[in-house]
């Protein structure tokens, strides 16, 4: 088992669904994440996917938007104060089991949503 099968739940629960991605799309609740990698310019980058609130408008038809859900990839490994671009450690505690990020998450709107700001402390999303 790796860490990319193993789902944590926002209530603290662990688990190892028989098809993460689909488990994530299909019965995912606000607050549970995973590590996942990416493969990007040849190079391999962990990331964490984490559901947060929608910030989507559930016309869109974008995934998890009709169940109050978006999905947020962020980089532990990032360029400062930037975390869509991976560079040098910075902001990532370390902890794999319960990893606190910062600076804050802000995952954009559209149009009148104001979208959603917090924190991902100890494994755990904080409103701001």
């Amino acid at each position: 088992m790796t860490d990319s099968e193993v789902l944590h739940h926002a209530d603290g629960r662990t688990s190892v669904p028989e098809d993460l991605y689909n488990h994530i799309f299909n019965e995912g609740k606000c607050g549970d994440w995973f590590w996942s990698s990416e493969n990007r310019d040849g190079k391999v980058h962990r990331t964490i996917w984490i559901l947060v609130p929608a910030v989507g408008n559930p016309a869109t038809g974008k995934p998890l938007a009709d169940r109050g859900l978006e999905l947020a990839i962020v980089f532990p490994i990032h360029g400062p104060n930037n975390w869509a671009e991976p560079g040098d450690i910075n902001g990532w505690d370390g902890n794999e089991e319960a990893p606190t990020l910062e600076p804050s998450i802000w995952v954009r709107g559209e149009t009148d949503n104001p979208g959603w700001h917090g924190f991902f402390r100890h494994g755990r999303l904080v409103s701001a």
